[in-house]
């Protein structure tokens, strides 16, 4: 196994694995299809305003791999394969076991180590 193929399924590890990082992740597609899969979430309470200040404000992403998303049967890519999480939801505990409802905002694969981190809106 070469070293790619090893960082791989090192950060796929990382980023599902229960025992370590995972959590349990619900995503649902426009369509209204739902699958729970285990990925890494982060909300971090810091921001920057227009002129530079530090200030307190929310910033939510969650990382999954994508192999835990095809394994699920969740679709994600559009007519051309392209990752395309556009008005799909995601329902997550944070670290104090309140239950986050987000929309994704944005979507940034990384298709060298076969994860998606994505970043995250709040929904109700």
């Amino acid at each position: 196994m070469g070293l790619i193929d090893q960082a791989r399924k090192d950060i796929q590890r990382i980023v599902s694995d229960s025992k370590g990082f995972g959590q349990q992740i619900t995503l649902t597609s426009i369509n209204g299809f739902s699958v729970t899969v285990n990925g890494l979430h982060k909300k971090i309470w810091l921001g920057v305003d227009t002129e530079g200040n530090v200030i307190s404000s929310k910033s939510a992403t969650i990382t999954i791999a994508d192999n835990d998303l095809v394994t699920a049967g969740y679709s994600y890519r559009d007519s051309n394969n392209e990752v395309s999480l556009n008005g799909h939801k995601v329902s997550v505990k944070d670290i104090t076991g309140l239950q986050c409802n987000y929309i994704v905002q944005s979507w940034h694969p990384d298709e060298t180590l076969g994860i998606i981190v994505s970043y995250l809106q709040d929904f109700e």
